[in-house]
């Protein structure tokens, strides 16, 4: 068995644990992990999706938090896949048409930028 493949495997034991450890244990496993490979390779590991996975591994606890106002409560927020989506879903979007409107309005300063012209008829 290779040692990438071992490397591998220790990561994927590492992120099922279901048990959250404190952030100083977590940052200790992911620190000997990693200096354990490159003991053996003389090389730091490349693959971006088991760097990731712990990266995941060590924000676990951020990530878990289910809080409906974690955005407005903590300093610098990171939202979890399923929270990006309700974030996206509940804000409005402003479309195109919106846009230039804005910017003719605001930013060009022209106050009648969309008002109907009309002509005056004699009756």
């Amino acid at each position: 068995m290779s040692v990438k493949s071992q490397f591998e495997q220790r990561v994927e034991k590492l992120v099922a644990t279901k048990e959250l450890l404190p952030l100083s244990t977590r940052i200790a496993q992911v620190n000997d992990l990693t200096e354990w490979y490159f003991q053996q390779t003389g090389k730091r590991y490349d693959n971006s999706y088991f760097l990731d996975q712990l990266g995941t591994y060590l924000l676990a606890d951020t990530l878990r938090d289910k809080g409906t106002h974690k955005v407005k409560q903590a300093e610098y927020p990171i939202l979890s896949e399923t929270q990006k989506k309700l974030r996206n879903r509940r804000e409005s979007r402003v479309g195109d048409e919106n846009l230039d409107f804005i910017k003719l309005k605001v930013v060009d300063n022209t106050p009648n930028a969309f008002k109907k012209k009309t002509q005056n008829k004699d009756e």
